[in-house]
């Protein structure tokens, strides 16, 4: 199938509605020009769960540096969960890469707050968590 014509899947579901949790699931191809996609979801959604702009970079770097490993399946999976505390996002699944794990969840916690890989049995999984933070305020000179 043409890369161009591969359909990109979006759900959109608030399954904890009461207590604040918003989800937004992708599926999109694994491949190279669909990675903006996944960065501009991202950064939107990181956006509306008001995660300061140099926060929502780092997130979009590390997830661009997700997006560069090797897919188990021609489609990966990217799942965001919107909380009053963090904005969860979780991405795969990626071909195991036990050797790797140290160095990668060393360069993702410089990125965001935590970062987890998880073992699954399609694959491995990353989870990655940004806190919300609140903006202060300046006071005038």
């Amino acid at each position: 199938m043409n890369p161009a014509s591969e359909p990109i899947d979006v759900c959109w579901d608030t399954p904890g509605e009461a207590v604040g949790e918003a989800a937004v699931e992708l599926e999109l191809p694994a491949s190279a020009p669909y990675h903006a996609v996944g960065r501009l979801v991202v950064g939107g959604v990181a956006h509306r769960a008001g995660i300061q702009v140099e926060a929502i970079e780092d997130l979009q770097l590390a997830v661009e540096a997700l997006l560069c490993r090797r897919p188990v399946t021609p489609s990966l999976t990217l799942e965001l969960t919107e909380s009053e505390l963090e904005l969860r996002v979780r991405l795969g699944p990626f071909a195991p890469a036990p050797d790797d794990r140290d160095r990668v969840s060393r360069m993702l916690s410089s990125l965001v707050d935590e970062a987890v890989m998880q073992d699954g049995t399609d694959g491995d999984w990353i989870v990655l968590n940004t806190m919300r933070r609140r903006a202060v305020a300046r006071e005038s000179p």
